[in-house]
């Protein structure tokens, strides 16, 4: 067997499986300002299901500025703030 042959049925066995929907952990993240080209990278992620083969559920809330986005962090209301 080729050394890549190898490397290819070791990558197959320690890839991840893909999360059911039961398996997928919520994340929230609040965003400060509405999803659109800054922040495509949330948008696409979820739609070509990146987030979900890494076993999150993102949503997405818009803040009202960065000192609230700061505030909802610390009070346990957001899992992160872009």
């Amino acid at each position: 067997m080729t050394t890549a042959a190898l490397a290819a049925m070791a990558l197959q066995t320690l890839a991840p499986a893909g999360a059911t929907a039961q398996d997928l952990t919520p994340v929230n993240v609040l965003l400060p300002i509405p999803e659109g080209i800054a922040l495509n990278a949330i948008v696409v992620g979820r739609e070509k299901g990146f987030f979900a083969d890494a076993g999150i559920d993102v949503t997405s809330s818009v803040a009202d500025g960065s000192g609230y986005l700061s505030q909802q962090i610390a009070s346990g209301n957001a899992d992160f703030a872009l």
